[in-house]
């Protein structure tokens, strides 16, 4: 069964925007308590849950939670917070953890003010394809990461290229799942630039 309403879609980001809670409890661990080892573990079972999840609905083929608001692209293949958990637990064994919690954040928070921004923007970026990408959606996507980025990093200049990559891959990137492309991106650009 498929909702496709504004309300599903909305629905779903909220979905989207509850694995802040895992992520808070995860990042807690990791730099209030500073123990990765403990974090690791804890992400590591969200993760596990995840698949879990996925083994019930798709392996079994029975009815889970929040069935309902699956997308129709991932009816036969695992939905978007699988790919974002794994974002995490990549970005966050691999680069600095500043780093890797301004690009979750932005694959998190960022995500969800493009999709409002499409619901509630007129102005497509591409009019003549469905791609859904408004302009309204780019600008409130870019006020929100620049927001995460200073909160996080401070004003320094890595902030801005790491917006735009975000916005710039969320918008191209359609057939790849953009939880998991945009997050290590928009980090690998950080890193990048953290050196220079």
């Amino acid at each position: 069964m498929q909702k496709t309403s504004k309300k599903a879609i909305v629905q779903r980001k909220l979905l989207h925007l509850a694995l802040l809670f895992p992520y808070s409890v995860y990042w807690y661990l990791y730099a209030q308590l500073d123990n990765v080892y403990t974090a690791n573990i804890f992400l590591f079972s969200v993760l596990f849950v995840f698949f879990l999840y996925e083994y019930i609905r798709l392996d079994l083929g029975l009815r889970v939670p929040f069935d309902t608001l699956v997308k129709p692209k991932e009816m036969n293949a695992p939905v978007d917070g699988l790919n974002l958990v794994l974002a995490g637990l990549i970005l966050h064994n691999t680069i600095p953890f500043p780093i890797a919690f301004t690009a979750m954040l932005m694959g998190i928070i960022g995500d969800a003010a493009s999709t409002l921004g499409a619901l509630l923007g007129d102005w497509k970026v591409f009019p003549e394809s469905d791609n859904k990408t408004t302009w309204e959606g780019v600008i409130l996507t870019f006020i929100v990461n620049i927001t995460i980025g200073i909160s996080v990093l401070g004003i320094s200049w890595p902030v801005v290229p790491m917006a735009l990559f975000a916005i710039i891959v969320e918008t191209m990137v359609t057939n790849i799942d953009d939880n998991l492309v945009v997050p290590i991106i928009v980090g690998m650009i950080g890193l990048i630039l953290s050196y220079v």
